[in-house]
């Protein structure tokens, strides 16, 4: 495992270097789900997704078709814009929207996670994110 860690360092990393990161990754992930009580399927879950999940291919579609309305080009709610990864990145007034890697950081996913009656669940009019679209975002 030290071998791993100190090849995720690296730059221009090969197939076999990258498949370490990827492992790396995966056993951070369960390790931690089931530390925090999570059962083992919902934890080989919420890791696959961790490695799985791109910007452009999954979250962005989510975000076009439940957000870009109130937090796109021409509109900006809250100073957010959600229409490109960097701009959600950067977030809005409150902060940034994402903070890879950590839901519990992640302004996107404390809104879209919380239930549909409470004051600050997003979205605010319309349909809300299905929970595979919410652990999509996490």
């Amino acid at each position: 495992m030290f071998e791993t860690m100190i090849c995720l360092g690296r730059s221009g990393q090969s197939s076999d270097i990258k498949s370490q990161r990827i492992f790396f990754c995966l056993i951070t992930a369960v390790v931690g789900l089931l530390v925090t009580g999570c059962g083992k399927d919902e934890a080989e879950s919420h890791a696959q997704a961790l490695v799985d999940v791109e910007f452009s291919a999954h979250i962005k579609p989510i975000l076009e078709q439940k957000c870009v309305n109130c937090h796109g080009s021409k509109r900006q709610k809250g100073g957010l814009r959600l229409d490109t990864r960097e701009a959600a990145i950067a977030g809005g007034n409150i902060g940034p929207a994402f903070v890879e890697g950590n839901a519990l950081e992640s302004r996107m996913y404390q809104f879209v996670s919380l239930p549909p009656d409470d004051a600050d669940h997003m979205p605010m009019r319309g349909e809300s994110l299905t929970e595979s679209e919410q652990e999509l975002v996490r």
